[in-house]
């Protein structure tokens, strides 16, 4: 999240938000029945259902296939231990021991799980090993040179967690709490000396429990601010949500939400407490929070900050018997999108937010300031900020967003191009178990087409593609959406796959 937020912003977030003091909408143009859409139903497979696994994030209980996507670089992991990728391979990044672009899913190597997929790629096995392959540019391997990898080759031990922050260095945490730090940007102004110290991992922090981009939390609890000087903030901290300049939300150990709030023009901070017993935290920034409490309680937290003037946080209600809060936000500036998504226990799924390229099953099309009723009986939800899906109860898979004939699908076929303003229409899939669905920038043929004060360079001509993945419950992976030069593994040299179609590994 941006460290400096824009002043338009905020002063436009300080509308009155008494809206959100009303019942939520749930309106007869809001069903969420809608107009099935007939589309071919896919071919059953042709060889026996592969038997599978990994975390399914619906309660699943199979084992399934795990699904694992990049912007144009895929794998599968299965439950044997087996990966197989396939697509874009120009530095070795797929992980066979060759450059050659890669159509249809191949073997890779057992026991690894992809932790980061880019132009470099890294995954982690069993016992904490983290392996990396493909682009070594700016030592992102941390081998200590900058020669590309085309297959696995194992890089530290006794590693729990790993991720890549927009700094554009490496980051692993070790088991024994050390952090550890390699790599380089091409934006970092660096000596040659400076650039071979960079080139192997060692230690920037030592008794961790977490890291993101703006804080570490210590083992002790102690909140950290990871820009600067490594200031600490807070203590007795669980969790950590967001950072907008002005405010910090945080879960203590208590399981108590508090704020954490910047006085203005001064040094001092001040400490708010929100409220008990808090599951789970959906930070929007410029002054919104929502929070779920345990008992399934959904509040929205405003907190807006004005300049030099002193404002009251408000905790308003807006629904219980939540079980899950699911985000939809923007990929870059180029896509305005900052949806929320409340699941019911009762399968009731409720939409609100700002939705620019995601209708959320409207008929109107409209910002919705209200939560509304979108759909029922619905078992998961899976968004890519541009695309969103539902699984419901009885496997069905509903579908509505971004569907555009040069770059996206969302899989209702070919007759159904362009967006979907209404409701969510019906994809012809049963026994649906999970989703894994990727929105991509392209900005390769993007061009400079101004600058904003407060967010920085903007651009025209972004390519925006959408590629999707369902795992049914037998085991089978189909695939739609952009498909390039067959990136998809669906077997088919269209541009654009519109309908769900198999993925079928090499060799399996």
């Amino acid at each position: 999240m941006k460290r400096f937020i824009s002043l338009v912003i905020i002063l436009v977030m300080l509308v009155p938000f008494a809206a959100c003091r009303k019942s939520p909408d749930k309106e007869a143009d809001s069903s969420p029945v809608p107009t099935e859409t007939a589309t071919e139903k896919p071919a059953d497979p042709t060889s026996e259902p592969v038997i599978p696994t990994a975390e399914p994030t619906d309660g699943h209980d199979g084992e399934l296939p795990k699904v694992f996507a990049g912007d144009d670089v895929f794998f599968i992991l299965y439950p044997d231990g087996s990966l197989y990728g396939w697509g874009n391979n120009i530095h070795g990044q797929v992980g066979i021991g060759s450059t050659d672009f890669v159509r249809t899913p191949v073997y890779v190597a057992d026991g690894l799980r992809p932790v980061y997929i880019g132009e470099t790629v890294f995954a982690l096995d069993s016992e904490g090993g983290l392996w990396g392959w493909g682009s070594n540019e700016g030592y992102a391997l941390g081998l200590g040179d900058t020669f590309d990898r085309t297959k696995p080759e194992k890089i530290l031990s006794g590693v729990t967690e790993f991720a890549c922050l927009e700094d554009g260095c490496m980051y692993a945490l070790t088991e024994n709490g050390d952090l550890l730090k390699w790599s380089y940007a091409p934006w970092d102004d660096l000596t040659d000396y400076e650039k071979d110290v960079a080139g192997t991992p060692s230690v920037c922090y030592e008794n961790v429990k977490y890291f993101d981009e703006d804080f570490i939390i210590t083992r002790g609890g102690d909140l950290i601010k990871r820009w600067g000087d490594f200031e600490k903030i807070a203590e007795n901290v669980s969790e950590v949500y967001g950072f907008d300049g002005w405010s910090t939300i945080y879960k203590g150990t208590d399981d108590t939400l508090y704020e954490l709030r910047k006085v203005w023009e001064s040094d001092e901070t001040k400490l708010l407490t929100v409220c008990e017993s808090v599951r789970t935290v959906i930070f929007r920034g410029a002054g919104h929070t929502y929070v779920l409490k345990e008992d399934g309680a959904l509040y929205n937290y405003v907190h807006p900050f004005i300049r030099d003037q002193e404002t009251e946080p408000q905790l308003i209600f807006m629904m219980d018997g939540v079980k899950e809060l699911i985000e939809a936000s923007s990929i870059s500036e180029i896509w305005a999108c900052d949806a929320n998504f409340a699941l019911k226990e009762n399968g009731e799924l409720w939409a609100w937010g700002e939705i620019d390229g995601l209708p959320l099953g409207r008929k109107d099309g409209e910002d919705l300031s209200v939560p509304a009723l979108v759909a029922e009986d619905v078992r998961a939800v899976y968004t890519n900020g541009g695309q969103t899906y539902l699984i419901l109860t009885n496997g069905e898979v509903w579908a509505t967003g971004l569907n555009d004939a040069d770059c996206s699908s969302i899989g209702a076929g070919a007759e159904q191009n362009g967006n979907v303003k209404g409701l969510f229409v019906k994809l012809a899939i049963e026994n649906a178990a999970y989703i894994a669905t990727r929105l991509t920038a392209d900005q390769r043929y993007a061009t400079k087409a101004g600058e904003d004060e407060y967010e920085g360079i903007w651009y025209t001509g972004t390519i925006v593609y959408a590629r999707t993945f369902a795992v049914l419950k037998d085991g089978t992976i189909l695939a739609w959406g952009y498909n390039g030069d067959g990136c998809l593994g669906a077997g088919s040299a269209d541009k654009i796959v519109y309908t769900p179609s198999e993925v079928c590994p090499e060799g399996r």
